[in-house]
C-alpha cells in the first residue's frame, strides 16, 4: 500500500510538471532560399505558375502585395507598396505547395528638372531596375502656399 502511493504521487507530480516543461519548446524560424524571393517594384504586375494546384494563397500582410488567381495553378502578382512579406501556397488537404518571401519595392531616386513636373519625378529603385514611384504632384491633400512679391501682395498656389 505505501509503494502504491508512492508512484501515485510519482505519477501526479510528472502530470502536472508535462504541461509547463517537457512540452514547451521554441518555436523553430522557417528559412526560405534566396532564391524563392520574388522582386516587385509598386505596381509591377508578374504571373506565376505553381506545379501543383493551389486551393488557398495568403500573406501575414495586407497591401503589400496583391494576389489574383488565374486557376489553379496560375496567380499574378502585383506590388502595391514597399515592403516584405511570405506567401504561402496551400493544396486542398492543407498542404504547403510553395512558400515565398516577396519583396516590393527598393530606394527612392528623385530626378528634377523635367518638362511637366513642378519639382521631380520618383522612381523607386533595386539592383534589377527602376520603376514610376513618387511625384512632386500635388498630393490628394489640400494645402495652400502662399509666396509674397517684393511690391506687396503674393501669390497663392493651391494644392488638391
Amino acid at each position: 500500500m505505501l509503494f502504491s502511493g508512492f508512484w501515485r504521487c510519482c505519477a501526479i507530480v510528472t502530470l502536472m510538471l508535462l504541461p509547463h516543461g517537457a512540452f514547451a519548446q521554441p518555436p523553430e524560424e522557417v528559412s526560405i532560399p534566396a532564391e524563392d524571393t520574388i522582386r516587385l517594384q509598386p505596381g509591377q504586375i508578374r504571373i506565376f505558375h505553381f506545379d501543383d494546384a493551389v486551393k488557398d494563397i495568403g500573406t501575414p500582410v495586407d497591401n503589400i502585395v496583391e494576389i489574383t488567381p488565374q486557376s489553379d495553378r496560375i496567380f499574378t502578382f502585383r506590388g502595391l507598396a514597399s515592403g516584405e512579406t511570405v506567401v504561402t501556397a496551400r493544396s486542398d488537404d492543407g498542404r504547403v505547395v510553395h512558400r515565398m518571401r516577396v519583396v516590393v519595392g527598393g530606394n527612392l531616386v528623385k530626378v528634377y528638372g523635367l518638362a511637366e513636373e513642378p519639382d521631380y519625378v520618383g522612381f523607386i529603385c533595386d539592383e534589377y531596375g527602376c520603376g514610376r514611384g513618387e511625384s512632386g504632384q500635388a498630393k490628394a491633400s489640400s494645402t495652400t502656399i502662399r509666396k509674397p512679391l517684393r511690391g506687396g501682395g503674393f501669390i497663392e498656389k493651391n494644392y488638391q
